[in-house]
């Protein structure tokens, strides 16, 4: 007879949040912080996970839902007792690709919406986080208040599929979409700021 799994610890994912809906609980993606290096291993996974979350922002995974409805969040799982909030997106943030009125954009907004949103951790500074956004690829900052801080306007025509840090060079990402295209951005010529919507 083989041993039963049970689970060390359980992140309530959504769970915080006043819609009923139940989409604000699906997980489309887990990240661990990318600053957790198996060569800088101390040999205790519980040490590491303790080391990252006091020095590096106070997180050490992420759980992006599976679309705008529901939060990205950051996750203290230090103890391994407990999963700790410390920062998440607010759920149905209206991106540039999901507007009404944008002409060609509009006609694939329902695809757009079906799209499981992916994000990336960049591993050069375990603070800021890129999110697909129908079209989109928006950048935040979880050092700040959960807003975008910058986006790159209609990345891919479709919709992107998916976003990667290059982990040998800042400053460079990866896109896929639906259009069937790669595409490299240089996030310093590329990633212009969100309008304020105050």
């Amino acid at each position: 007879t083989s041993a039963k799994v049970e689970p060390v610890l359980t992140i309530p994912h959504g769970q915080n949040l006043s819609s009923t809906s139940g989409w604000e609980q699906r997980v489309g993606q887990i990240l661990w912080n990318p600053l957790l290096h198996p060569n800088s291993s101390s040999g205790d996974p519980l040490v590491d996970l303790a080391e990252t979350s006091s020095h590096e922002g106070g997180g050490n995974i992420i759980t992006v839902g599976w679309d705008a409805r529901s939060p990205i969040t950051l996750w203290d799982i230090s103890s391994m007792s407990e999963a700790k909030e410390v920062w998440s997106t607010k759920p149905e943030v209206e991106t540039t690709s999901f507007r009404r009125g944008r002409g060609r954009l509009d006609r694939f907004s329902g695809l757009n919406s079906a799209l499981p949103r992916r994000a990336s951790w960049d591993p050069h500074d375990g603070s800021h986080i890129l999110a697909t956004a129908g079209a989109d690829v928006v950048a935040y900052d979880m050092r700040c208040p959960p807003r975008e801080v910058g986006v790159i306007r209609s990345a891919h025509r479709y919709g992107v599929t998916d976003v990667c840090h290059n982990h040998l060079q800042s400053n460079v990402v990866v896109t896929s979409g639906m259009d069937g295209i790669v595409k490299f951005f240089d996030l310093r010529m590329h990633l212009s700021q969100r309008p304020s919507s105050a």
